[in-house]
């Protein structure tokens, strides 16, 4: 049986370390050149277990990226369940909030980020109809919104200090869904601090290139797991 292996966000060294040394048996027990997908910075597990950076490498970007993200604008996150991404849209821009779809976990799970007033209304908004669920994340920031490109000059200053290698198995990226190809990486990688996380798409299409799979989370929570029974109703 084919093998997908992933992962969830790094806050910092420490987890990076954990989730690297982590994989390094459970590779053992399975076949480690198959697809992988890992979520938002998550992604520098997959890129160092590929190979395309050294262990060195990876924990160097992981802390330098969270010193850059540690001062983000003003902004709020939350988790909406029960509605599709594209009517949530529709919300949006009918109410003209000032909100971005960020992350699309699954089906009828969506990640916002942006102004906090324009949550409070939206969550007013879908309470009144009860048309969906709001919850709002314990972060201080608009994570993978539009209102992070004030820090893409000092991401892409980071990332162009570093070299990427040839994979050594295909790595999915959050922000496109599809496989790295050479020479995007980096392009990739700065790009995730404004743009959305398509975790459901780019696990549906690992699913789809590598076949019959089982599902290892390494991390010291039950993340993705959770995302991965919506995307895959029955899988293990």
């Amino acid at each position: 049986m084919k093998i997908t292996i992933y992962g969830w966000s790094t806050i910092d060294g420490k987890l990076f370390r954990f989730c690297l040394l982590r994989y390094i048996p459970a590779a053992q027990r399975v076949s480690i050149r198959k697809p992988k997908s890992f979520l938002s910075i998550g992604e520098c597990n997959a890129l160092v277990a590929a190979g395309s950076l050294t262990f060195s490498e990876g924990l160097t970007l992981v802390k330098a990226r969270a010193q850059i993200m540690a001062n983000p604008p003003s902004g709020a996150m939350a988790v909406v369940t029960g509605m599709q991404a594209t009517l949530l849209e529709e919300v949006l821009r009918k109410h003209h909030l000032r909100l971005d779809v960020v992350a699309i976990n699954a089906p009828r799970v969506v990640t916002l980020s942006g102004v906090r007033g324009d949550l409070d209304r939206l969550e007013f908004l879908l309470e009144s109809t009860k048309s969906a669920a709001l919850r709002f994340l314990n972060v201080e920031g608009p994570f993978h919104s539009r209102f992070m490109r004030p820090l893409t000059a000092e991401m892409r200053s980071l990332i162009d200090s570093f070299t990427f290698s040839e994979l050594h198995f295909p790595v999915y990226a959050n922000v496109t869904g599809r496989r790295h190809v050479p020479g995007e990486i980096s392009t990739l990688l700065e790009q995730q601090i404004y743009r959305p996380v398509l975790w459901s798409l780019s696990c549906t299409r690992a699913l789809t290139e590598a076949g019959p799979a089982e599902f290892a989370e390494l991390g010291p929570q039950m993340t993705p797991t959770p995302l991965i029974s919506r995307i895959f109703p029955g899988r293990s």
